[in-house]
C-alpha cells in the first residue's frame, strides 16, 4: 500500500493507494539489441571475429593492417559463402559454440579472425571478450592497441 500526500494551501490530505494488478505479458522481442547485420565482402566463417573493410563490408581482420584493428566489430554469428550475403555480428553478449573448449579468461583477435586465448604477435592487440565457460564467450570488444 502506497501513501500519497497532496497539499493545497496549507491543507494536507493523505490518500492510501493500493497497487493495481500486474499487466499482461508484452510481446516477445525481435532479437538481441547487441547484434547488427552487415554484408560480407566475401566468404566468412561463423564464430570468428569480423571487421569492416573500406566499403563497410565484413571481413576477417588482418593483424598486420592497423586499419582493420580500428574497425573490429565483434563475432560473426553465422557464416557467408559469398560477397553480399548478410551476416549477423554479435557486438556485445554471449556467443556459444559446442566445438569450443575454453579456459575461463580473456579471448583475443587472432589471425584471420580466429579466437586465441593468448595474444598473437606480430600485429595489433584487441581483447574481443571473455570466455565464461568452455563453450561461451561473452563478447565485449576492448579498444585496439596498435
Amino acid at each position: 500500500m502506497a501513501r500519497v500526500i497532496v497539499s493545497n494551501e496549507g491543507q494536507r490530505v493523505v490518500v492510501a493507494v493500493a497497487a493495481g494488478p500486474q499487466g499482461p505479458q508484452g510481446p516477445a522481442g525481435t532479437g538481441s539489441a547487441y547484434d547488427i547485420e552487415a554484408q560480407a565482402a566475401g566468404p566468412l566463417q561463423g564464430s570468428r571475429v569480423v571487421a569492416l573493410d573500406a566499403n563497410d563490408r565484413l571481413i576477417h581482420p588482418d593483424l598486420l593492417n592497423a586499419t582493420d584493428g580500428q574497425r573490429v566489430l565483434g563475432i560473426a554469428v553465422n557464416a557467408a559463402s559469398a560477397a553480399g550475403q548478410p551476416v549477423t555480428v554479435r557486438r556485445r553478449g554471449p556467443v556459444s559454440e559446442a566445438a569450443w573448449a575454453w579456459d575461463e579468461g580473456p579471448v583475443f583477435v587472432g589471425i584471420a579472425g580466429q579466437l586465441p586465448q593468448t595474444p598473437v604477435d606480430p600485429g595489433w592487440l584487441c581483447r574481443i571478450g571473455m570466455a565464461i565457460n568452455a563453450t561461451t564467450v561473452e563478447v565485449d570488444p576492448q579498444p585496439t592497441i596498435l
